[in-house]
């Protein structure tokens, strides 16, 4: 009678670790999405992408590579030949399943310089 119980407890035990495992895995839907601030660090018109610098999370400087294609939308800015270096942007932006970032939406502030 033990033993039925401590058999019946263990695969219990088996089963809600299995089940915890198997909901636990992370099926992610592309394409991602995400945005990033920053300023702009370099503009390649000849490939259709911008460099952005940002500052992460963990107060790294960083960069991003992000293309430009035919449905990106520019807002306060009408084309990728509008973007200077220094800009600052807010670049909404998708991840592909081949792991290309595209922007979707482009905003852009110019600063203007001290009178």
């Amino acid at each position: 009678m033990k033993r039925n119980a401590l058999v019946i407890l263990c695969l219990a035990i088996l089963f809600i670790l299995t089940a915890s495992l198997a909901f636990s895995q992370q099926e992610w839907e592309y394409p991602l999405e995400d945005w990033v601030f920053g300023d702009i660090s370099a503009v390649d018109l000849e490939n259709n992408r911008i460099v952005v610098s940002y500052i992460s999370s963990d107060d790294q400087e960083k960069e991003i590579v992000i293309g430009i294609d035919e449905a990106t939308k520019f807002e306060n800015i009408g084309t990728i030949s509008d973007l200077k270096e220094r800009d600052i942007v807010s670049v909404d932006y998708k991840i592909t399943t081949r792991g290309d970032i595209i922007a979707l939406v482009i905003s852009a502030t110019r600063l203007k310089p001290l009178e």
